[in-house]
């Protein structure tokens, strides 16, 4: 690979940059057993900021950084713990898996993945099944 500079930061440069930020960002998580994600980068002419976050290896039996703010936050709207990961059809007929919790977002406080994993989509309560409900007393 040839060496260049750059004098001016641009979307383009960014996107070329990207893969090979994650790439090397790989070779440091394998070597210390993390997970890496690089988030979204935000550019001026001069600065590139990059979103990064690193999460440390889940010992067997226990729960994944995602899954534990799942089963706390997911009680506040009434939702089962046992809801994480699990299947589900929303009304329009999309199949997803139920993984995260936002407790800002009143309107979409839920996540749900694509089952490959490819596509997120932002969740209503009442377009959850009501088997993830917790049974009011």
């Amino acid at each position: 690979m040839s060496k260049s500079t750059i004098n001016k930061f641009s979307r383009a440069e960014a996107v070329k940059m990207r893969p090979e930020l994650e790439k090397a960002l790989a070779k440091l998580a394998t070597k210390f057993g993390i997970t890496v994600n690089v988030g979204k980068m935000s550019y001026s002419d001069k600065e590139l900021k990059i979103s990064l976050s690193m999460e440390a290896a889940v010992a067997d039996g226990e729960d994944s950084l995602q899954e534990s703010n799942f089963k706390k936050l997911s009680e506040l709207f009434g939702v089962k713990k046992g809801a994480y990961n699990k299947k589900f059809k929303t009304p329009n007929g999309l199949e997803l898996r139920l993984t995260e919790v936002k407790p800002r977002r009143r309107k979409f406080p839920f996540i749900g993945v694509t089952l490959d994993g490819k596509q997120a989509y932002k969740i209503e309560l009442s377009q959850l099944p009501a088997k993830f409900m917790k049974k009011v007393k």
